[in-house]
C-alpha cells in the first residue's frame, strides 16, 4: 500500500508540476507580449524624443541668428539704422517737396499777407 499511496502521490505531483508549468509559461509568453509592446513604445518615445531635440537646435539655431542681427555689432546696427533713416529721409523730402509745391501754386494764385510781411522784415533789419 504505501508503494501505491507513493506513486498516486508522483501521480499528482507531476499534475501539478505540469499546471504550474503550464502556467508559467503563460506568465512568460503574457510578459514577453508586454516587453514587446514596452520595447515599441520605448521607440516610437526614442523617434518623437530626437524629433524634438532636433526641433529645440534648430529652433535655438534660429534665436541664436536672430539675437546677432538684433545684438549685433556696431556696425551692423549703424547699417541698418542708416537704411532706415534714409527711407525716412527720403520720404519726409518727398512730403516737403510736396508741401513746397502746394504753397509755390497757393503763392502764385494769390499773395498772402505774411509773405509780404517778411519781405519788409527782410529789407528793414540789417546783415550781421
Amino acid at each position: 500500500m504505501e508503494r501505491l499511496d507513493f506513486i498516486n502521490a508522483i501521480t499528482e505531483l507531476k499534475a501539478s508540476l505540469k499546471l504550474t508549468i503550464d502556467a508559467l509559461r503563460q506568465t512568460m509568453s503574457s510578459q514577453n507580449a508586454t516587453i514587446a509592446s514596452l520595447l515599441k513604445s520605448m521607440d516610437r518615445l526614442q523617434s518623437a524624443y530626437d524629433k524634438a531635440i532636433k526641433e529645440r537646435d534648430d529652433l535655438n539655431g534660429r534665436m541664436n541668428r536672430s539675437n546677432q542681427e538684433t545684438f549685433g555689432s556696431k556696425s551692423q546696427k549703424q547699417s541698418s539704422r542708416g537704411k532706415v533713416v534714409k527711407n525716412d529721409r527720403q520720404n519726409d523730402r518727398d512730403e516737403w517737396s510736396s508741401k513746397d509745391d502746394n504753397d509755390n501754386n497757393a503763392s502764385s494764385t494769390s499773395p498772402s499777407a505774411d509773405g509780404e510781411i517778411d519781405q519788409t522784415k527782410l529789407d528793414t533789419e540789417p546783415y550781421l
